[in-house]
């Protein structure tokens, strides 16, 4: 399977033939934009193909903290939309709300308004649209589903 995938701050080329380039683009940003130099090593993405038009992502890190159901937090809804200091998507739930990136409290988001602003955002960059997008954060790690 090839598509074009929005996420973590671009349009990212995903070929199941060689998905490591794909997951290596989304740990570089992280890395780069959104973590403390001394967490930079505890940052993996992986990814699994589950059907022809399934795709699952693993973002194996996470905040250590409870989540409440149906919610997701502001630092694993930065790394999933790769909003930062530098860019700012489009359809952004995070910054209209005037928690920039330095806010200091716990702060989560609803994964459904997460969901909406991230279909405007496929479609406003111009990535392959998908059928459904499901997202589930625990303590370690955020799941994001993907069905093209």
């Amino acid at each position: 399977m090839k598509k074009k995938i929005f996420i973590t701050g671009a349009v990212r080329d995903y070929d199941s033939a060689n998905p490591k380039v794909f997951t290596d683009e989304i740990e570089d940003y992280i890395k780069n934009n959104m973590v403390k130099l001394e967490d930079v090593d505890k940052i993996t993405v992986s990814t699994f193909e589950n059907s022809e038009n399934e795709l699952t992502l693993r973002f194996n890190f996470g905040t250590g903290r409870d989540i409440d159901p149906g919610l997701i937090s502001r630092e694993m809804y930065r790394c999933f939309t790769g909003e930062c200091a530098s860019f700012t998507a489009q359809y952004s739930i995070y910054w209209c709300m005037n928690f920039g990136p330095n806010y200091p409290m716990n702060v989560q988001f609803p994964i459904k308004d997460t969901i909406e602003a991230h279909k405007k955002n496929t479609n406003f960059y111009k990535a392959n649209r998908y059928k459904s997008l499901e997202l589930e954060e625990s303590p370690l790690n955020l799941m994001v589903k993907i069905k093209f």
